[in-house]
């Protein structure tokens, strides 16, 4: 799931210098444009219809983290999610989580099998 997040381009970069230990900046881009924005759109509608998100986007706004930023996240989870629904298949995924596959996320999988010729 790290190299499918990586894919997306949704991984934090590592910053390193001379001094500093290693401290992780900005997402890394690299990767598919069109699947990182992909993900990202949908995080707007999966964080506010399905209550996982909705806690992951609310803890991360409570740390006082910005809109934008805490919907990358959710939008790295979803990543995270879409690659266990494509290795493991809906039925031995949680029962939770298979009901993304019937809404936002649908055209997500189908534009992931897409890219990686599933």
């Amino acid at each position: 799931p790290e190299q499918y997040v990586a894919y997306t381009g949704l991984d934090p970069s590592l910053h390193d210098s001379g001094d500093t230990i290693h401290r992780r900046g900005k997402i890394s881009k690299r990767g598919s444009p069109l699947l990182r924005h992909t993900l990202y759109q949908a995080a707007f509608v999966v964080y506010r219809r399905h209550d996982y998100f909705h806690r992951i986007y609310r803890k991360h706004r409570n740390q006082g983290k910005k809109h934008c930023n805490a919907l990358v996240i959710v939008a790295r989870r979803l990543a995270r999610v879409i690659w266990r629904l494509l290795t493991e298949g809906a039925l031995q995924f949680r029962r939770s989580y298979a009901a993304l596959v019937s809404g936002a996320a649908k055209a997500l999988l189908v534009r992931t099998c897409q890219c990686f010729d599933l």
